[in-house]
This record gives C-alpha cells, sequence and structure tokens, in this order.
C-alpha cells in the first residue's frame, strides 16, 4: 500500500503547510523559495531561485541555502539538495508532500472525457490568484500553471450549459480571477457585494486590498464608522450586500462590542449574513463560539490574533458569498439556529400555559425537521423548510 505523503504544500493562495494536524502561514523569502519550489516541481538550480529572490537587492547567492534549510527544519518541508550537470539545486520530496500546483497541473493533464466532480474537485484546489499575493514572480514561473487553468476553462466551456451551472465550485474559481478575459467566458453571474465595517483604518484597508479583487467591497472605517453605519441603516441598498464583515470592537478599545449591534441590525432586519473579526481571543473561544454565532447570526468568527487571519478573513467571505452547497447549507444552518434561539428564547419568557406559550410549543418539531434536512437532505428541500420556519415563528424580516 503506498504511504500517503505527510506534508501538504498549498500555494494556490496564501502560501501555508500542513503537516499532521498543524497549518502554518509561512511569508517572506522561505515562502518565495517554497513558492518557486512547488510551481517547478522539479530540481531548481540554486542560482535559477537566487536570480528570482534577489530583483535588484544585496541578497547573497548562498542566502538560498538558508532559507531551503529552515524551511526543512523549522516548518518540516521535505526539501531535497542534489546536484545536477555540476549545479546545486532543490527539490520537494514528491514521496513526502503534496503540492495543490501540482496536483491542479497534473489533474489538468489527465482530463479527458471527466465528469464535473473530477472539474469540480481541481477547480476547489484555487483559494486565491497567487500571482496577486507574489506579483515579483516572474512570468515563466507561472506558466506551466496557467497554461493548466486556461485547459482547465476550455474544458469547462465544452461541458453542457446545465451540467456547467451544476459545478459547485465554478463561482469560487472564476472569483479567484476578477478581470481575467478568459476566465470571463465561463464566469457565472455577476460579482457579490460585501460590507466591510472596522474602525481601524489600517486593518479596514488591509480587508479591502484584499477582498476587492473578488467582491465589489464598501468600506466603513475610521474614527466616525458608528455614524457612518447609522447612515447606512436607512440606506435601501443595506439589503443588496450579499454578505457583512465586521470588527468587534469599534471605538478604538477591546471592550466596546459595538459590533454586535450591526450584526443584531442585520439578523433582525436583513437577511444579510455576517461574519465578526475580532482581536480579542476570549470571543472566539470554543466555549462561547457557538453561542455567539447563534446570538448574532454569525456564519464565522475570524480571530486577527492567528498569523494566518488574512486566510481566515478569505475563507469567511467564501462562507457568506458561496453560491456551492457547502457555503449554502452553512448560511442556512446558521440562519436556522439562530431562529431557534430566538424561539426558544421567548417560550422561556413566557408563562406556562399562556396562549403564547401554547404556540411556541410546536416549534420544537418543526426545528427538528428542517435541522434534519440542512444537515442530510436535500438542499431545495432544506432551504424551503428554513424559509417556512422562519416566516411561520416570525423570524423573517
Amino acid at each position: 500500500m503506498d504511504q500517503v505523503p505527510s506534508v501538504e504544500i498549498a500555494v494556490l493562495g496564501e502560501i501555508n503547510v500542513r503537516v499532521g494536524g498543524e497549518v502554518v502561514a509561512l511569508a517572506g523569502r522561505p515562502a518565495a523559495v517554497l513558492l518557486l519550489l512547488a510551481l517547478a516541481g522539479r530540481p531548481v538550480p540554486r542560482r535559477d531561485l537566487w536570480e528570482s529572490l534577489k530583483q535588484g537587492k544585496g541578497i547573497k547567492e548562498q542566502t538560498v541555502e538558508k532559507h531551503a534549510s529552515d524551511l526543512k527544519t523549522k516548518f518540516g518541508v521535505p526539501v531535497e539538495s542534489l546536484r545536477s550537470g555540476g549545479r546545486l539545486c532543490y527539490r520537494l520530496d514528491p514521496a513526502r508532500c503534496r503540492v495543490d500546483a501540482i496536483r491542479f497541473v497534473e489533474g489538468v493533464q489527465g482530463l479527458r472525457d471527466t465528469g464535473p466532480g473530477r472539474i469540480d474537485e481541481l477547480m476547489g484546489l484555487w483559494r486565491a490568484d497567487p500571482r496577486e499575493i507574489h506579483p515579483g514572480v516572474a512570468a515563466h514561473w507561472w506558466r506551466p500553471l496557467i497554461e493548466a487553468r486556461d485547459t482547465l476553462v476550455r474544458h469547462v466551456l465544452a461541458m453542457d450549459p446545465a451540467a456547467r451551472a451544476a459545478l459547485d465550485r465554478l463561482g469560487a474559481f472564476t472569483a479567484c480571477f476578477p478581470h481575467d478575459p478568459i476566465v470571463d467566458r465561463i464566469r457565472p453571474g455577476g460579482r457579490k457585494r460585501l460590507l466591510i465595517v472596522d474602525d481601524d483604518v489600517e486593518v479596514g484597508r488591509d480587508i479591502h486590498r484584499l477582498l476587492r479583487p473578488y467582491y465589489d467591497c464598501t468600506l466603513l472605517t475610521g474614527e466616525d464608522v458608528l455614524e457612518q453605519w447609522e447612515r447606512m441603516i436607512d440606506d435601501p441598498r443595506l439589503h443588496t450586500f450579499d454578505g457583512a464583515l465586521i470588527d468587534l470592537h469599534l471605538t478604538g478599545t477591546l471592550n466596546d462590542r459595538r459590533g454586535y449591534v450591526i450584526a443584531a441590525h442585520l439578523r433582525d432586519f436583513t437577511d444579510v449574513p455576517a461574519a465578526l473579526v475580532t482581536a480579542n481571543a476570549t470571543d472566539v473561544s470554543h466555549r462561547r463560539q457557538q453561542a455567539t454565532m447563534e446570538e448574532y447570526r454569525l456564519v464565522d468568527i475570524v480571530p486577527k490574533t492567528n498569523p494566518a487571519w488574512h486566510e481566515g478573513v478569505r475563507e469567511a467571505a467564501r462562507l457568506l458569498t458561496d453560491e456551492d452547497e457547502t457555503a449554502r447549507r452553512k448560511r442556512l444552518e446558521v440562519f436556522l439556529a439562530s431562529a431557534w434561539r430566538e424561539v426558544r428564547r421567548r417560550r422561556e419568557s413566557l408563562p406556562d400555559g399562556s396562549v403564547g406559550a401554547g404556540r411556541l410549543a410546536g416549534a420544537g418539531a418543526k426545528y427538528q425537521e428542517a435541522d434534519h434536512e440542512v444537515r442530510y437532505g436535500a438542499f431545495d428541500v432544506a432551504e424551503r423548510l428554513v424559509r417556512r420556519f422562519r416566516h411561520e415563528w416570525r423570524m423573517h424580516p
């Protein structure tokens, strides 16, 4: 039986390495070396790595050795050194690691009359366009990867329109290339709209820069962010957002929790799903997280304390907006759980035997029916049952 590679390397987006159950985000020159080795999929001469890294900066060729060594000793990446044509080269040991870029290129090469499941799987390897994240990398490093992407696009174009429309990952895949005319040929619909609320101007703009290539973003930021939000409350365009990313603390402190006010308004008066972004670790502790998500109808809570929090923001945006079934079920699950929490709260506030308590007593069976369908049933049935539950128990705006 073949041994399963112990290291997963992801470069089709932010660079990270999974060793066992731990995921580590990489940055700087070690990440750049890893990216080049992953894109090459073969031994790369040290001098070629150095030429790509130095970019006019005073970096010695021997510095590449240190970065390769750090990848191996600090992050567990199986980097091998070898001689080829008299030159010192480096490569990733293919027997001990799996690389998403290599899997994608090889997977596309193996496509023939493959069904939509395999195409979905290949599209799902992409989390963002790495060329946007690493603009300094020369075009020749990307060429095999982008040629494979274009080949995949041609396979999708050749599909029956109904089968193409049924691809779960099509929207997320095309969102990785927002201004690419080749990908535009298979892009479904328009761009999703995101509301970003963060009083910290630097952080708000950071999130905006991160997401604007893929979404139509509106940013509320600065010391008067709450005043900006108050003006938006009565704006009909508020209901047109597909999702909202909200900082928890909006007055420059770590105890105001004003982001909950915005999340509560979206919960009570709109169908806009929200995700919370916070630097306060207690707000994302395992004990409190589920209750908080149900209370404020949140699809995700992103801790800024995590070094890979930018990747968390990307995932939250995906959960808020994607049309693949996984993301849509997640939103349904949260909407139902939030509605059920409010029904239970209202029931507990009413005297036993009252008319209101009697009416709410029947909600439990309806909730169980809808919850079972969300978890295990057909999506269209689950969507109908959740919508009915929220309407019947007055939880729909």
